[in-house]
């Protein structure tokens, strides 16, 4: 079973909401652990953003990949991510709730 099964808040004093004002309209994010999508669905429809994810849960990168206009299910830490990104630039790069759980 996913941990992460409940729905976010975008309040502006959850830590969703805080990180949202770091994302201007249109950005290109790279969302490290991108779960099942919800903040990056959110960033799509809401600011028109393009949103790279990467999920190391299959079942959530399935329901995650609708909403990513790319995405990799893999372990960051293996770096198998970094041929597929490539020479990338984005103008913000996620790690949230994702830190505590690497190496």
């Amino acid at each position: 079973m996913f941990k992460y099964n409940e729905e976010i808040s975008f309040g502006e004093n959850t830590s969703h909401g805080k990180l949202l004002q770091y994302i201007n309209h249109g950005d290109r994010i790279l969302e490290f652990g991108c779960a099942k999508g919800v903040f990056s669905k959110y960033v799509k429809e809401h600011l028109g953003c393009t949103v790279y994810g990467i999920e190391i849960n299959k079942d959530a990168y399935c329901e995650a990949k609708q909403y990513l206009d790319y995405g990799i299910c893999c372990d960051i830490e293996a770096h198998e991510w970094e041929s597929e990104i490539g020479d990338i630039k984005f103008d913000v790069i996620m790690f949230a709730d994702v830190l505590e759980h690497l190496k």
